[in-house]
């Protein structure tokens, strides 16, 4: 079966940061960023940006070349992000957690020769880069120290961020930046663990902010707020924090660091500012609502609750729901396709599902053997999509791309299902498909019987090799704390709960799952 949106978009042919020449245009004095009791107004945003873009030309940057951002969501993030594009440049988005060598390969991978970050991640960069590409790294000074230095004959140079306002191009910015030229790389990786660079056009941004303006049609207060704890430098963060809060005009409350055991912290900010939007991954919902003080907050403030990057448990949204009398809207997305491709209508939301394909938007569920085949209702098969939000290309990789993008298709890796009325639900990742015996076994569906463990805080499986069924069920285990449950409890809890073929042959307590950002289990470290 396969569901198509039949509703039109015009996607002008402009660069992405139009978005924010027209919201200063017509709301200068709104404000763009709140960080730490700090406004930035949009008027003052764009005159930041396009001063840094001109002294990143005065650096030689210039039309195509390629920049890594490296920063938490601070107001410098913005700055730079619309700068290197208004100069013509290419952002590299990088996370700010990733280790200097794994920096260093993947600024070479994507052929930067400059780097914006701040000064307390560019020690282990600047020692990783010997010999690397590097030839200038633009550095935000968090510490109040001096800024480090590169070693070496062929270091590369440290640049003051506020340098590059005092030193622009005596050139104009370039005024040929279409919709199809590269807007940004941003880096993604599948069971395998290698880096493959998403290469996403202006038009492809700009198509899937105007997508999901058109599905989440609900009316705000003028300038009101989102919570900005998603990573700018991760695709959910950077399309549905920053890109549509610009387009929306929105105020965005910067949280440029945070940690489970400051949950309460984000009540704050709601009681403060009272957001009318709050992007958030499950795992943070799931905290959120958890808090023993959440009613004693309005979190009814927020208008347009959504979530993604992994299922939403069915617990969080009846709990949210009690808190606030509305639904949080599952979406679905992934880095080649600039953010989202499926959302649920806040006024239709449908447990368990990622919703409906947004505005211009294909998407169908075929069968694993051919990838050709429509599967019937309920079949569970691989989902594909087709927009004008999918990525061009892999940066470098042919076979990659053409394996990943048939007849513009993009094949997501992901199994999923179709109902009748329309909406997809994601089963689990292809790759993490567990075969035993002949036997299709999903992950996820075990990961969410053990938690749901009133002993089990944490759980993630993967597949074990098994000379006689191909593979069998391996299941990773944190506890609640002060809980004494053992090995065989957790397996008559299966036994109970699955058919046979499905129980875990091993069980394996840790201290913690380790976990990407956007709250899934990161099974591949788990298979090693």
């Amino acid at each position: 079966m396969f569901q198509e949106h039949a509703d039109a978009l015009d996607i002008p042919d402009a660069p992405i940061f139009r978005l924010l020449e027209d919201t200063a245009a017509r709301s200068p004095n709104h404000i763009a960023l709140t960080v730490e009791g700090r406004d930035i107004t949009y008027a003052e945003l764009l005159g930041a940006s396009r001063a840094f873009a001109l002294g990143l030309r005065a650096q030689g940057v210039g039309k195509g070349d390629r920049v890594g951002l490296i920063l938490p969501n601070l107001p410098q993030y913005a700055i730079a992000f619309f700068g290197i594009l208004q100069a013509g440049g290419v952002v590299v988005n990088l996370s700010v957690m990733m280790p200097g060598q794994a920096l260093k390969d993947l600024l070479a991978h994507s052929g930067a020769e400059t780097a914006v970050t701040a000064d307390v991640f560019a020690p282990p960069l600047l020692e990783a880069n010997q010999g690397g590409g590097l030839k200038k790294v633009v550095l935000v000074s968090l510490s109040g120290k001096d800024l480090p230095k590169g070693t070496g004959a062929d270091a590369p140079e440290c640049i003051p961020f506020e340098a590059l306002f005092q030193n622009p191009s005596p050139a104009p910015l370039p005024a040929d930046i279409s919709g199809r030229d590269t807007a940004v790389f941003q880096y993604t990786s599948g069971v395998t663990g290698l880096p493959k660079a998403a290469v996403l056009t202006h038009r492809n941004l700009l198509a899937n902010v105007l997508q999901i303006d058109r599905a989440v049609d609900v009316s705000v207060p003028e300038n009101g707020g989102t919570v900005c704890v998603i990573p700018f430098f991760h695709v959910f963060g950077m399309t549905v924090c920053l890109l549509s809060s610009v387009h929306k005009g929105y105020r965005m409350i910067l949280v440029p660091r945070f940690d489970w055991s400051s949950v309460l912290s984000l009540l704050e900010i709601i009681k403060t500012y009272r957001p009318v939007s709050f992007p958030a991954v499950s795992s943070l919902w799931a905290a959120l609502v958890s808090h023993p003080e959440a009613g004693d907050y309005p979190l009814d403030s927020v208008l347009v609750p959504s979530g993604g990057g992994s299922p939403l448990p069915a617990w969080v949204q009846e709990r949210f729901k009690a808190l606030t009398g509305r639904n949080i809207m599952e979406a679905y997305g992934l880095s080649e396709a600039s953010s989202t491709t499926h959302i649920n209508p806040l006024d239709r939301v449908v447990a368990g599902s990622i919703g409906l394909p947004l505005p211009g938007t294909e998407a169908r569920v075929v069968d694993l053997e051919t990838g050709e085949n429509p599967c019937s209702e309920g079949e569970i098969g691989e989902l594909i999509v087709r927009g004008p939000q999918i990525m061009k290309e892999y940066w470098r990789e042919p076979e990659l791309t053409a394996n990943a993008i048939r007849n513009g298709w993009l094949y997501t890796g992901d199994l999923a299902r179709l109902d009748r009325d329309g909406y997809f639900y994601v089963v689990d990742r292809k790759d993490d498909l567990i075969i035993s015996s002949g036997f299709n076994i999903y992950p996820t569906e075990i990961e969410d019987l053990l938690i749901s463990h009133s002993d089990i805080k944490a759980a993630a499986v993967v597949g074990a090799r098994d000379r006689i069924r191909g593979q069998v069920v391996k299941a990773f285990v944190v506890r609640e704390p002060e809980k004494a449950l053992t090995r065989e409890d957790v397996l008559e809890f299966c036994r109970t709960n699955l058919a046979d073929f499905k129980v875990p042959k091993t069980v394996i307590f840790m201290e913690e799952i380790p976990h990407a950002p956007t709250g899934k289990p990161l099974r591949r470290a788990l298979r090693v």
